[in-house]
């Protein structure tokens, strides 16, 4: 009988123990069911202040999504308020990321592995002088991550509008993209609207080169 109330309080103790951990993890796994909720909101706010900054302008993000570890989704971009330059509207109906965190937090843009842009709309206007007060032309990494991006893209220039719609750019290999439009719309004097089908070669850190697999307005652009 002794020996049985010298060991009572020793059961009691693991008894608290083990609710303790089990509140712990409680604790744990709805952090991670909230994580949308707790994390999301605070992530789409630094987005929408870094586009701001970067960019001129105001933006909105509605919601960032995923495991944030490994990946997010930024979830309808829209532009509230264009920036002073070119740029008039950059929108994206949702933007998936993969990246490396910890290369990532030491400010290396390498990190970024994957990007998925879907229902993306880009409209820039050529004609406009300036841009966001401070803005420096953003650096590109020297090795871009594997892209699919789709969405449209308009651009007014002293001739007129170009407008891609259906537009799609995708990684092939290396420093290939592969890029098609549904529908390439040039101003009206350079003849209808035709599909487009052409590839992008990254020749230097910020220097592309187009071939055309498709004539515009009767020209076929080559290297």
């Amino acid at each position: 009988m002794e020996r049985k109330r010298r060991w009572r309080p020793l059961q009691r103790l693991l008894r608290v123990l083990a609710f303790l951990v089990l509140a712990v993890l409680l604790l744990a796994v709805g952090a991670y069911v909230l994580r949308g909720p707790l994390f999301g909101r605070l992530l789409a706010e630094r987005i929408e202040r870094e586009l701001g900054a970067a960019l001129g302008g105001r933006f909105s993000v509605v919601r960032v999504e995923g495991s944030y570890l490994f990946d997010l989704a930024v979830v309808g971009l829209r532009t509230e308020e264009a920036p002073p330059g070119p740029l008039r509207r950059l929108d994206c109906g949702r933007a998936v990321v993969k990246y490396d965190l910890k290369r990532l937090l030491d400010g290396d843009l390498g990190a970024v592995s994957f990007v998925l842009a879907s229902n993306a709309v880009v409209e820039v206007d050529l004609t406009r002088p300036g841009g966001a007060p401070g803005a420096a032309a953003p650096e590109l990494p020297r090795r871009l991550p594997v892209l699919e991006i789709y969405g449209d893209v308009a651009v007014a220039t002293p001739l007129g509008e170009v407008r891609a719609r259906g537009l799609s750019l995708n990684t092939v290999g290396g420093n290939r993209y592969g890029l098609r439009a549904s529908e390439l719309a040039l101003p009206e004097r350079f003849g209808p609207a035709a599909p487009f089908a052409g590839t992008v070669e990254r020749t230097g850190l910020s220097a592309f080169v187009l071939t055309s697999e498709t004539p515009v307005a009767g020209v076929t652009p080559e290297r």
